[in-house]
């Protein structure tokens, strides 16, 4: 696999959280208590972790998933047209 065991645990922990700060239903949970839920107690610990895994932080992250879902609240982003002519 090519990580240690705790890289390994501490990624998939970061993933979880990731999906858990996309999901629309889980918008009332702080995102410390996301970290929490994922075996990240410590809110700075797991800011710093989720920023050095994806290269922005915990609540940048959910605003830009709720600013996603605002500009297609269909759930799928706009197909480009075809070039014409």
């Amino acid at each position: 696999m090519g990580v240690t065991p705790a890289a390994y645990v501490r990624e998939q922990r970061l993933l979880a959280a990731r999906v858990l700060l996309s999901d629309p239903k889980q918008h009332v949970r702080s995102v410390s208590d996301i970290g929490v839920a994922v075996g990240l107690g410590e809110l700075r610990t797991f800011e710093r972790a989720f920023q050095r895994q994806f290269a922005t932080t915990p609540a940048r992250w959910r605003r830009a998933q709720q600013a996603d879902r605002a500009d297609y609240p269909s759930g799928e982003p706009l197909r480009p047209r075809p070039r014409q002519g």
